[in-house]
């Protein structure tokens, strides 16, 4: 009977408006410490892009508690939308702590981070979208160890970064 009823596949769009979303705001953030310009107006930008991601999550919770039968478990819907929602958060939180500490100029080591952290969210967004076609499991998988290993070098430069500032 259950294989009767439809299942709402409206989920994978929000996915990937929520990841395309991730990646302008992550290359905003490479863009603001590449090119350490007109600070307040790009801090202002990725704000804005930070806002309609937790527009778009929330359209994605909402859609979840008026969905009886989704494409993925219910948990996993939720913890991704949320996850993906966490990253633009925390780069939000980044670039308004640059105005905040008033910072002159980025060291290296962020603007290596936040090449990093855009290199993962072209991945993120290249996962989001093989998740409409599951029957494509092995690329996944090449994506997310391509991510896993994207975190190992964004722990290595901020280990660096922190021997470096250690001793001085």
């Amino acid at each position: 009977m259950l294989g009767l009823l439809p299942r709402e596949k409206g989920f994978f769009d929000l996915f990937e408006r929520a990841a395309a979303n991730l990646r302008v705001g992550t290359r905003a953030m490479a863009d603001l410490l590449d090119h350490f310009e007109d600070v307040p107006a790009k801090v202002e930008k990725i704000k804005a892009i930070e806002h309609a991601g937790d527009e778009i999550t929330h359209q994605a919770i909402e859609k979840l508690n008026k969905t009886f039968l989704t494409p993925l478990d219910r948990e996993d819907i939720h913890e991704l939308v949320c996850r993906l929602d966490d990253v633009l958060d925390l780069t939000d939180g980044a670039a308004s702590r640059i105005l905040l500490y008033k910072i002159a100029a980025p060291t290296d080591a962020a603007r290596a981070l936040a090449g990093v952290l855009e290199r993962s969210s072209e991945i993120i967004e290249r996962a989001m979208k093989g998740l409409r076609n599951i029957k494509k499991a092995d690329s996944l998988l090449k994506l997310c160890i391509y991510l896993h290993t994207l975190e190992n070098e964004g722990d290595r430069i901020e280990r660096q970064a922190q021997m470096h500032d250690s001793q001085k």
